[in-house]
């Protein structure tokens, strides 16, 4: 049996959006059922915060301060931030609550055994705005804790010139995890002797049991569930098609608080989001982690193409799954898509379950 350790975990846990707070929550909680003290460890990068970029619209103080006093620009912005408060609250609320936070000043007082940079994308340059070198394990730390990645995951292929960097990194960790095949490729191709190792999500480590005691039920059912991460009206499009085609009322989430949203789900908590998914009868999305829980509840669901380079991450867990007739590319491909899931789901969920926890035990 492996013995107790203290484990800190880097990642976007600020950030008031789905899938970055939930993937955080599931790694804690899996890591706490290996019986290790867990704790997240509170990076505060505040212009990184509510998705990833906007934490400041918060500030009503900041928003006087940059609108040059132009009327159309107070009322457009005031507007922003009214819609923005009761999420906000809501998350702020659910961090401090769920997540076990200490004091980045504890990495190097009070030593950890091992500290887990991931998941999500914190290796995506364009979310942390450049090079962050703490997303990387480039912090001072005693020399008896381990330094390592769980599922870091990002969108594109790094530029010549952050590769470079990214290559010295890499060779400092003690070991590499990541959530997608390509980024695998992309490692080995900057380092052929590294074998970074292929992990699932923190949201597929958890049971559909524990994922629904925390789901929040909604008072609306028989309706279609449409959670965009990232606007697009052809999306949209499909979406508004596939609950016409079924005649269910559509309810609409976006990442975004200010994108297309249904008035009763715009400011839904983690809970609530995981209830519209739950219930719903069919779920449209082109959002990885609306995807992964599509999967975990067994829903009937369909992610749409955005064609933008968003989507290497969902065809990976569609294809891990062998779902991949789910991803289409207008409301007229449902024709061809059946429900029954493949009858292995379960067993692939066990698996993945397996090769984190091995991953862990072995750093």
């Amino acid at each position: 049996m492996t013995k107790k350790k203290k484990i800190g975990i880097i990642t976007f846990h600020k950030a008031h959006n789905y899938g970055a707070f939930l993937q955080c929550y599931a790694l804690q909680e899996f890591l706490r059922s290996m019986d290790h003290d867990v704790f997240v460890i509170d990076y505060d990068r505040k212009d990184l915060w509510e998705g990833y970029h906007w934490f400041k619209m918060y500030d009503i103080l900041f928003c006087f301060q940059k609108i040059n006093k132009i009327p159309s620009r107070i009322v457009k912005l005031l507007i922003r931030w009214c819609k923005s408060i009761p999420r906000f609250y809501k998350f702020a609320y659910v961090q401090k609550k769920e997540l076990r936070l200490c004091p980045i000043s504890e990495i190097e007082n009070k030593p950890f055994d091992l500290i887990l940079i991931g998941s999500d994308q914190v290796w995506n340059t364009d979310i942390t705005h450049g090079f962050d070198i703490y997303y990387w394990g480039d912090f001072s730390h005693p020399t008896i804790t381990k330094i390592a990645t769980y599922a870091a995951s990002l969108k594109n292929k790094w530029s010549s010139e952050i590769a470079c960097k990214v290559k010295k990194y890499l060779e400092k960790l003690n070991a590499i995890s990541v959530r997608e095949q390509h980024t695998v490729n992309w490692i080995k191709e900057l380092n052929p002797q590294l074998n970074p190792a292929l992990v699932p999500d923190p949201v597929l480590l958890l049971s559909y049991s524990y994922w629904s005691k925390l789901a929040r039920k909604p008072k609306k059912t028989s309706y279609v569930f449409f959670y965009q991460a990232m606007n697009s009206d052809k999306v949209y499009s499909v979406a508004k098609d596939i609950a016409k085609k079924y005649n269910k009322e559509l309810i609409i989430l976006s990442a975004d608080v200010n994108g297309p949203n249904s008035t009763c789900a715009r400011n839904a908590s983690p809970a609530e989001f995981l209830g519209w998914i739950k219930y719903a009868d069919i779920v449209i999305t082109s959002s990885f982690h609306a995807t992964a829980f599509s999967i975990i509840y067994n829903k009937d669901f369909y992610c749409v193409d955005l064609q933008l380079g968003e989507d290497n991450r969902t065809k990976n867990i569609l294809t891990h799954f062998g779902l991949e007739n789910r991803f289409i590319q207008t409301a007229g491909d449902l024709n061809g898509v059946t429900l029954p899931y493949p009858q292995d789901i379960q067993s692939t969920m066990n698996s993945m379950r397996e090769i984190a926890k091995v991953y862990i035990e072995n750093i």
